[in-house]
């Protein structure tokens, strides 16, 4: 069956150690004092090893043993000292199952076991085991369900441990994690882009760690326009098999833009758009990668209709690459290939370096710019891809290396080599130079088709610190090699600490572990003579399998997409000898699904099958979009990365570990958490500081000081409290280096209870300091990088206390709101916190307000002009500022009364009405200060109460209900008014306060104007063609005092229902003076490069797409681009088609 399974090294001397393959590699004779072990798991029930112990009767294992022990049979002392191991997960997940693993050895008689977890004082505890052990030994795994959190989605609770007899007598507790499990959640709609007046078809898929459907109820589904307005939602969705499908009909004039949907913190997002679908697409082939020796490179243009047949036009690509002239600026420098595509629909040709005025180590990146024309109709598609150049490097590195190494055992590891950015050099000679204890060893390596090469070193003489370095053997090099850079692999590693010299070690899996099959795992164990003895004795060793948070079964499939496999022993002398692995599992789905069309290919209209297969019983979702949506604006596909992105992460929170760190950052190795010797603490004198720091921090040695260095320091504030830290400093040369078992147990997020010996921590052994300095102000240091030093530092924390500021000067207060960072200088003189904003506008609250129908509001003095034309904005901008400065004092005061609250809401009703369809106001100054008054009093006046109805009567007697109360007070709620002109009737019921606002768009004709240019359109309708079209003329002129105009702009909006000719289109850009054109659905822009006196002519056709009834003008807009209050706008009309003179 489909699982992992393990083999464990050890035979007589001279030892021999099976690899992997069954190859036989020679590895030294051991020490003196150390003993070789190697034992094969014992067949038992279930697939599972099993030790000689019987479990006694009654006893319930899971059906499914998430722990697989072996024994060895080995020379040890006749009896050891009775011990304990009981692990749990640190965090236990509701409502799945949780496995805790019990081991007892050696009782000398009876005890009585008991495992409970216990949460406050007032809750009884719950408990998960009880039992008494008469066997001297026990192996025993318990499955439960976790617990749920008494509140809310947490809850720290005691895992307590008893242990009570002759023999044993032990109590312990630690801190674990409940925790309510969300299920992984992915949205998809039907498609990537809708136009208006469209439905929008959406579902949710809900699944829980396992890849199984879950019904837990989703407690709110919201949909936000483009600007952040929650338009529409839903409340307790429960799925059905994982499966929730929603919709929702956008309205004929929506906001254009990107809407999102939101689903328990994850969202999807489509956008509403005016679009015509696209024919074909183009597709642009360059190589993967450039590199500094090429010459030229190959560039081919593709373009494919939909339905996969080539399409032949014009293709013109503009190829730019990227430069980096320093690290603040960039240059790009182009050039431009053009042609015919053949029958394949391709244009292919070879561009030279020698076009472009470059220097070649300054380019990063090649960007192309395609844009191919459909030949016969002048249809245009874009398309855009770039590709990396890279040096002429040849990179070697120690692919996943392993930072520690285990006296006696051997140190395996891989060498890749390879071009940057590139594949594998096979076939080339490594050299690895080993240096330990002041000698030097080389040993050469031959790299396979992958440009990997493995290797095994003999550790048993190393001791300390000992350094490997990785070279190609440049004596050997070909040809090709000879003009690249050669870079150097460097590693350190250092030993794993045991008092007895005992060890453990998983060889790590090659690649990732497959969909479906058994993965064979080595184990290599070497203990020392005096932690066994010379009696014959077996010892468990214990192999357990983590993943998705939980002690999981050894022989499941579901572990993808990563798991990590732990062994341990307890050795007769009671020390703990443990190694863990990580290893990466393929994203497989244990319910495979087919899909297929009955035939490949198909006319329009003919009749399709669509095939589906699947497991009995599954509900099946099915998609079917147009693929030229998909090439209007591509859409990430479903995959299973995507599938398993959106599964719940699983962590070890600081809070529940039982040595945090003493500040709440530090760097860690998955093998050797050396960088926790630099442990970051809060920082004094104003700030807290959080480190982001990608490399070990250095300490530069300085006449007789130390300074601290690092990178990347992000400034929080935090005033008038202060963590004091003292930093000492160590060298390298006074250290020993170790890592313990106990690391394990930590990186894998599970509370280990033993009495066997285990180190307290997994920092270095330090035999003495050289130097302590102490904070709080030499503890801050301004971010600089140093790149060697001897000196390590480690923050120790030795008081939390409020920490008096010098000189009377107080911290800068933290500003709390997002408006208030750039609001205040808005003021004269300037403002910097609301008191002294309250004094500023005392003055205008002294004149009283303009109170007019129930609102209140301030004018200046000097009454501002009407606007000449109509407006929404009744109010100049200078009047909402004003008085929404009025609104912000009234609700600073210490103490807001209900009067000053009357007084505000009469404030609020008046900004209210100054406001724009989109919660704007007239400028992006007087916006800023009111939206802040408003958020302001909404905060003040803010409750869960709250029941009203507001009904909306029309003219005819139509009503229309818009009910709010707490559960959809955050929904923007629309309704379309059908009858106009006419008099709605507004009525309110219940309690609570809402804003209504009615929205009219109209169609205002421009007035005529006599500015800088003059314009004249005229329309002339071509008959005998498919769809009505007509042609636009345009004749434009500059009489102005210039002799010419700079740059030009045409904008001619198309009459609803029409949309321009794209062959006519590529004809006006042949025209003169045209710089660019630019179509849109409904609109043509045309640049020109200037205007004359001498009247100049333009024209295009336009063709209807739909017959539009009662069409009003559309206009034209000539203006300079730099002077663009020098502009004329012109008013046309359609002429009729021939289906509008029958309809009259």
């Amino acid at each position: 069956m489909p699982g992992l399974y393990l083999q464990v090294s050890r035979v007589p001397l001279p030892a021999l150690i099976s690899s992997v393959d069954g190859t036989q590699d020679p590895i030294s004779v051991p020490a003196a004092d150390q003993t070789q072990i190697q034992s094969d798991p014992r067949p038992a029930g279930g697939g599972c090893g099993c030790s000689q112990h019987p479990h006694p009767a009654g006893d319930t294992m899971s059906p499914a043993l998430p722990i697989l022990f072996t024994i060895l049979l080995l020379s040890a002392r006749a009896s050891g000292a009775p011990s304990y191991v009981v692990v749990s997960p640190a965090v236990l997940y509701h409502p799945h199952p949780a496995t805790l693993w019990v081991h007892l050895s050696d009782l000398q008689g009876p005890v009585q076991l008991r495992v409970q977890l216990q949460g406050d004082s007032r809750t009884p505890p719950t408990t998960l085991l009880t039992r008494d052990v008469l066997e001297p030994h026990l192996h025993l795994n318990v499955t439960f369900p976790a617990p749920a959190p008494a509140r809310g989605k947490q809850e720290i609770v005691a895992l307590h441990v008893s242990i009570q007899g002759d023999s044993l007598n032990v109590s312990e507790s630690k801190k674990v994690m409940l925790r309510a499990l969300k299920p992984g959640i992915f949205i998809q709609t039907d498609k990537a882009v809708y136009k208006p007046g469209q439905e929008v078809k959406f579902r949710v898929v809900s699944l829980d760690k396992d890849l199984t459907p879950s019904n837990q109820k989703l407690p709110l589904v919201f949909l936000k326009d483009p600007s952040g307005n929650r338009i529409a939602q839903w409340r307790e969705v429960t799925p059905r098999q994982g499966i929730v499908d929603l919709s929702l009909p956008l309205a004929s004039e929506p906001p254009l833009g990107t809407y999102t949907i939101s689903v328990e913190r994850k969202s999807h997002s489509f956008s509403v758009e005016e679009y015509v679908l696209p024919k074909f697409e183009v597709i642009i082939h360059l190589p993967s990668v450039l590199r500094e020796k090429d010459e030229k490179f190959p560039v081919e243009i593709c373009g494919r209709y939909t339905y996969g047949k080539p399409v032949q036009g014009k293709v013109q690509a503009d190829l730019c690459f990227s430069q980096r002239l320093s690290p603040y600026q960039k240059r790009k420098t182009c050039t431009q290939v053009t042609g015919q595509t053949e029958k394949n629909g391709c244009f292919s040709t070879e561009v030279s370096l020698a076009a472009f005025e470059t220097i070649w180590k300054l380019r990063e990146e090649l960007e192309v710019k395609a844009l191919l024309v459909e030949d016969g109709t002048g249809l245009e598609m874009k398309s855009t891809k770039s590709c990396k150049v890279l040096p002429n490097t040849v990179t070697i590195t120690f692919e996943k290396p392993d930072h520690v190494y285990k006296p006696g055992l051997p140190y395996t590891g891989t060498i890749r080599l390879q071009e940057a950015g590139g594949p594998g050099l096979p076939q080339r000679q490594v050299l690895l130079s080993v240096m330990s204890r002041g000698q030097e060893k080389i040993r050469s390596f031959l790299t396979d088709s992958s440009g990997r090469a493995s290797f095994q070193l003999d550790a048993s003489g190393w001791s300390g610190r000992v350094s490997l370095r990785a070279q190609v053997n440049r004596t050997t090099d070909s040809q090709e090699d000879s003009a690249g850079t050669f870079r150097t692999a460097l590693l350190t590693v250092v030993p794993y600490s045991s008092n007895s010299s005992s060890f453990l070690h998983i060889r790590d899996p090659e690649g990732e572990l497959p969909c479906g099959h058994s993965q064979l795992f080595h184990v290599d164990s070497i203990f020392g003579k005096e932690a066994l003895g010379s009696e014959l004795k077996n010892l468990d060793l214990v192999f357990m399998v983590l993943a998705k948070g939980t002690i999981t079964s050894i022989f499941r499939k579901e572990l993808a997409p990563m798991a990590k496999l732990l062994v341990y022993v307890v050795l007769p002398n009671g020390e703990m000898v443990a190694d863990s692995t990580e290893f990466s599992v393929a994203k497989c789905f244990p319910n495979q699904v087919k899909m297929a069309f009955s035939e490949a290919r198909a006319l329009p209209g003919a009749a399709l099958r669509l095939q589906l297969e699947a497991a009995p019983g599954s509900l099946c979702a099915v998609r079917a979009v147009d693929r030229s949506v998909l090439l209007l604006k591509p859409e990430a596909e479903l995959n299973a990365e995507a599938i398993y992105k959106a599964l719940p992460e699983f962590n070890y929170p600081y809070s529940i570990q039982d040595r945090p760190p003493p500040c709440y950052f530090y760097w860690q190795d998955a093998r050797m958490e050396t960088y926790k010797l630099f442990q970051v603490k809060p920082l004094p004198a104003w700030a807290s500081w959080v480190f982001s720091i990608q490399e070990p921090p250095m300490l530069l040695p300085s006449a007789g000081e130390a300074t601290l260095v690092a990178k990347d320091f992000p400034f929080l504030p935090s005033p008038g409290f202060f963590s004091t830290c003292f930093l000492k400093l160590w060298d390298y040369s006074l250290l020993e280096w170790g890592y313990s078992s106990c690391c394990l147990w930590e990186s894998a997020a599970l509370k280990l209870f033993t009495n066997a010996k285990t180190r307290e921590d997994c920092l270095p052994m330090f035999k003495s300091p050289i130097v302590g300095m102490a904070g709080p102000s030499g503890a801050i240091a301004q971010p600089y990088h140093v790149r060697s030093s001897n000196i390590i530092p480690e923050l120790v924390e030795v008081s939390s206390q409020a920490f008096p500021v010098e000189g009377g000067e107080e911290p800068p207060a933290p500003r709390t709101y997002f408006p208030e960072t750039w609001l205040w200088d808005l003021v004269p003189g300037g403002v910097s916190d609301e008191l002294s904003l309250s004094a500023y506008v005392t003055a205008a609250m002294l004149e009283l307000g303009l109170p007019t129908l129930g609102q209140l509001y301030w004018q200046r003095k000097e009454k501002p002009q009407k606007p000449s034309e109509l407006s929404w904005a009744e109010a100049a901008p200078a009047e909402v500022e004003m008085t929404a400065y009025v609104l912000l004092a009234y609700l600073s005061q210490p103490s807001v009364s209900p009067a000053d609250l009357g007084t505000a809401s009469q404030i609020v009703r008046w900004l209210c009405k100054q406001q724009n369809p989109y919660g704007g106001f007239a400028s992006t100054q007087d916006t800023v200060v009111a939206l802040q008054a408003l958020a302001k009093y909404a905060a003040l006046t803010s409750g869960s109460n709250g029941d009203l109805t507001v009904t909306v009567t029309s003219p005819t007697g139509t009503v229309q209900d818009f009910v709010l109360d707490s559960s959809n007070r955050l929904v923007l709620q629309r309704a379309a008014l059908a009858e106009l002109p006419g008099t709605y009737r507004l009525q309110a019921r219940g309690q609570g306060c809402a804003l209504a606002q009615v929205t009219l768009r109209y169609n205002v004709p421009p007035p005529p104007s006599t500015g800088a240019f003059e314009l004249r359109v005229e329309t002339e309708p071509l008959p005998g063609t498919q769809n009505p079209q007509f042609l636009l003329r345009l004749w434009a002129r500059y009489s102005g005092e210039r002799p010419a105009t700079n740059m030009v702009v045409i904008e001619v909006k198309l009459p609803s229902g029409y949309s321009p000719d794209k062959k006519s289109v590529v004809e006006l850009k042949r025209q003169n003076l045209v710089k660019k054109v630019e179509v849109q659905p409904d609109q043509v822009t045309i640049y020109l490069e200037q205007l004359s006196k001498e009247e100049e002519t333009f024209s295009f056709r336009a063709q209807q797409d739909f017959l539009v009834s009662n069409l009003q003008p559309a206009t034209v807009s000539l203006y300079d681009y730099y002077e663009t209050g020098d502009r004329v706008d012109v008013a046309y009309t359609a002429p009729p088609s021939s289906e509008e003179k029958e309809n009259v």
